[in-house]
């Protein structure tokens, strides 16, 4: 397994798998299965896209998706935006060999439409919490 996440699209595959493994964790509390195997999945990803070199500007381009996510959450953005930005971003994260559109496409749009969809939940659970 170590030696199949040497190339970058396999690395950010595991990187946005482990992220919903994480995010299912959180929907579904006491699942332990998701939260161990979403939280091995997301560090072997990320030190796997480490060792293979970040580009900064991708870097920066991925956070800034991330950052659009978070938006997403509190105004009116479609949550299909966050998404396409956050599967351009993650095209460049890392130098070459890129990343190719078709996994960062698969991988980034259901990865930021659960995000924005489990924030939204959040955020409305709490102001019910807070009117009563």
């Amino acid at each position: 397994m170590i030696r199949a996440l040497s190339h970058p699209d396999a690395a950010y595959a595991a990187l946005m798998l482990g992220m919903m493994l994480s995010f299912v964790e959180f929907l579904r509390p006491g699942t332990v299965f998701a939260g161990a195997v979403g939280g091995t999945v997301l560090l072997l990803g990320f030190a796997h896209l480490y060792s293979l070199g970040f580009d900064p500007s991708g870097v920066v381009a991925w956070l800034g998706a991330w950052v659009v996510v978070l938006l997403a959450v509190r105004w009116p953005i479609p949550a299909l935006l966050p998404a396409l930005l956050l599967a351009v971003a993650g095209r460049f994260l890392v130098g070459p060999p890129r990343i190719s559109w078709w996994v960062a496409g698969l991988f980034s749009v259901p990865c930021a439409w659960l995000a924005v969809y489990l924030l939204r939940l959040a955020v409305l659970a709490l102001a019910n919490k807070m009117r009563y």
